[in-house]
C-alpha cells in the first residue's frame, strides 16, 4: 500500500515564507466565507498541477490526493498499454519563478514534453525555482497499471459527530446519501470547534484509501478542526487503480455572538495642536453582547483593553466605576459605543459632546469605554499606519475578526486615515469589513443618541 504523500511541515513553511510574497491576504472578520481562508503563498509554491495527457491513451485518473500547494507528493494511474505522459504546472507569478518538469524547462501553464512511463512506479520531479535560488520540489508518481486492479472508490456511509443540521438551525440532521457528491448548507453551533468524521467505504473496494483534505486517514475516525464560518471538507476515496471519487461537505460553523461587535469608526478630534483619538464599536448582530475582561482592540501589535465605563451625560462616572466590574458592559443590537484613551480629561470628553462641528458631536447617553492605553491612533497620525481588528478568547481558542481596511488600500482609494467607518446598511455575516466599498471617510451625519449613523 502506497503512502507517499507529504504535507510540508510548519517549520519549512515559515522558512519559505521568507521568499518574496506577492500579496498578503487577511481574514477580515475571522469568518470563512466562500474561499475565505486565503494564505500567504511564496513564489516557490505551485498554484496548480495536473496530468494533461496520457499518450497514446487519453484515459487517466486525476492526481491523488487532490492538488494543494502544500502537498508535495502525488500519484496518478496510467492505463495499461500507455507508454508516456505529459504534465502541466502553474505558478502565481511566472516573472518571479521558473518551472522544470522531468528535467525539462517549461513555461507556467504549458504542457511538458512527453515523459516515458513503465509499468509500476515512475517518479517525475516538478521543481519550482525562485529568483533568489530557493526551490520547492513536487513529485508525481505516474504509476503504470498492470490492468485488472480494483476500481471501486465509493462510500456507502459517512457520519459526523456532533451531527450538523441542514440549512438552518433546528432543521433535520445530516444524513449521508451515497449518490450525492456535494453536500451544502450544513451548520453547527459556534461552540463546536471540531467535528469527528467517520467514512464507510464500499466493502468491495479492497485496498482503497481515504483522504480528507489531502491527508490520508490512518484510523476509522478522524478529528477535523473547524474555523468560524465556512469549512470545506473534501473526502477522496482512492481505488487500487488510482481512480477516485470525491465527496465535498460545505459545513458552516456559526459565528459566536461577539462577532456582532465590529469596529465602526476610528478617528481623531483636533483641539488646537493636539487631538483626542477614539474608536467606535457597534453591535451589528441581533443579540446583546457583554464585553468580558479578555476582549481586546488591536491596532497593529498594540492590544487595547477596556477598563472603565460611563456615559456622556455623566462624565464623573469614570472616577467611580471599578476597573474590574463588568456591569453595564453590554452592547445592545444596533448600539454604538466609544472607546477613549486612559487618562482622558472631562474637558476632552465634553469636547466629544459639544464639538462645534455638529457632524462630530457625540449625543447624550452615548456609552464610553475607557481604555488602558494613553494613545489609541497616535497624535497627528493617520491610523498610526496600522490595521485594527478585534480579539477575544474562549478556553484554548482565540478569535480575531473585524479587520479594518489596510492603510495602503485606504490611501489607494483616497480615504482619510482619521475618520473612516462602516457605511450604514452593513450586513453582518455577508458583507466584509475589509471591503473598501463598505467604508466611508470624511463628514458623518449626526447619530441618534447611542446608536448607529443613518447614512
Amino acid at each position: 500500500m502506497r503512502k507517499r504523500f507529504l504535507v510540508i511541515p510548519v517549520f519549512l513553511l515559515s522558512l519559505f515564507l521568507s521568499c518574496a510574497v506577492d500579496e498578503v491576504f487577511k481574514d477580515p472578520n475571522g469568518i470563512l466565507q466562500d474561499d475565505y481562508n486565503r494564505k500567504e503563498i511564496p513564489v516557490v509554491f505551485l498554484s496548480s498541477l495536473e496530468v494533461v495527457r496520457a499518450v497514446p491513451s487519453d484515459a487517466r485518473g486525476p492526481i491523488v490526493p487532490n492538488f494543494s500547494s502544500e502537498v508535495m507528493q502525488y500519484e496518478v494511474g496510467i492505463p495499461f498499454g500507455t507508454g508516456s505522459v505529459k504534465l502541466k504546472a502553474e505558478v502565481a507569478d511566472p516573472a518571479k519563478s521558473s518551472i522544470t518538469i522531468g528535467g525539462y524547462a517549461v513555461d507556467s501553464g504549458a504542457e511538458s514534453p512527453v515523459i516515458p512511463v513503465n509499468r509500476g512506479d515512475n517518479f517525475i520531479e516538478v521543481i519550482v525555482t525562485a529568483l533568489d535560488g530557493s526551490i520547492m520540489k513536487y513529485i508525481v508518481n505516474a504509476v503504470g497499471l498492470a490492468g485488472g486492479e480494483n476500481y471501486l472508490s465509493n462510500l456507502t456511509g459517512l457520519t459526523f459527530s456532533p451531527n450538523p443540521v441542514v440549512n438552518i438551525t433546528n432543521s433535520p440532521g445530516f444524513v449521508f446519501t451515497p449518490a450525492t457528491n456535494v453536500f451544502n448548507d450544513l451548520e453547527l453551533e459556534s461552540a463546536n470547534n471540531a467535528v469527528m468524521i467517520r467514512p464507510t467505504v464500499n466493502s468491495g473496494a479492497v485496498g482503497s484509501r481515504v483522504f480528507i483534505n489531502g491527508t490520508q486517514m490512518d484510523a476509522e475516525t478522524v478529528k477535523f478542526d473547524l474555523s468560524v464560518g465556512l469549512n470545506r471538507i473534501e473526502v477522496q476515496v482512492v481505488a487500487l487503480d488510482l481512480s477516485s471519487t470525491v465527496y465535498t461537505f460545505n459545513l458552516r460553523r456559526l459565528a459566536p455572538d461577539i462577532y456582532g461587535i465590529l469596529i465602526n469608526e476610528w478617528a481623531a478630534i483636533y483641539q488646537k495642536d493636539d487631538c483626542e483619538d477614539y474608536i467606535e464599536l457597534m453591535n451589528y448582530g441581533t443579540k446583546a453582547v457583554t464585553i468580558t475582561t479578555n476582549f481586546r482592540i488591536f491596532i497593529g501589535t498594540t492590544a487595547i483593553a477596556l477598563t472603565k465605563v460611563g456615559t456622556s451625560s455623566d462624565l464623573s462616572s469614570f472616577a467611580n466605576v471599578s476597573t474590574t466590574a463588568i456591569s453595564n458592559r453590554t452592547i445592545q443590537p444596533g448600539e454604538c459605543v466609544m472607546v477613549v484613551k486612559s487618562g482622558i480629561t472631562s474637558d476632552y470628553l465634553k469636547l466629544f459632546m459639544t464639538n462645534k462641528n455638529e457632524d462630530f458631536r457625540t449625543p447624550p447617553q452615548t456609552k464610553f469605554f475607557l481604555s488602558d492605553q494613553s494613545k489609541l491612533i497616535g497624535t497627528r497620525k493617520k491610523l498610526h499606519e496600522s490595521q485594527a481588528y478585534l480579539w477575544s478568547e474562549s478556553g484554548i481558542e482565540e478569535f480575531k475578526w473585524s479587520f479594518t481596511p489596510d492603510p495602503e488600500i485606504m490611501l489607494q482609494y483616497s480615504l482619510s486615515g482619521t475618520v473612516s467607518k462602516l457605511k450604514f446598511g452593513f450586513e453582518y455575516g455577508v458583507d466584509d469589513t475589509a471591503d473598501i466599498s463598505k467604508w466611508k471617510s470624511g463628514n458623518r451625519n449626526t447619530r441618534t443618541p447611542g446608536y448607529s449613523d443613518k447614512q
